[in-house]
């Protein structure tokens, strides 16, 4: 989790515009809450004596990472698709959860 966090961080320090950086923040942002609530639903304690410190960490050591190492294009794109894939696959996870019912029958 943490490398995958240092990923995002290394990406929002490649975005240039205002309104891309305000774009990927939000949705990036939303992505952090779904993953978060995960883990701290899985290692309570553990994430909040020192999970969550380790994981802001690890997202500003990959946002400092970006101001000293470039990527490719090609590469830094297959990045992006990387990251795109997986908050697909976490909302999917939530959105179909067998352990809560999500159906609009049951609201």
């Amino acid at each position: 989790m943490s490398l995958y966090k240092i990923l995002l961080g290394y990406l929002m320090g490649q975005i240039t515009s205002v309104f891309g950086l305000l774009i990927f923040a939000f949705a990036i942002t939303m992505h952090f809450l779904v993953i978060d609530f995960h883990l701290l639903e899985m290692h309570h304690s553990a994430y909040h004596r020192i999970g969550r410190w380790i994981l802001t960490g690890a997202f500003l050591a990959g946002w400092f990472l970006s101001t000293q190492v470039a990527i490719d294009p090609p590469v830094l794109a297959m990045l992006v698709s990387f990251v795109a894939g997986g908050a697909v696959l976490m909302i999917i996870q939530d959105e179909f959860s067998e352990s809560v019912d999500n159906s609009y029958a049951a609201s």
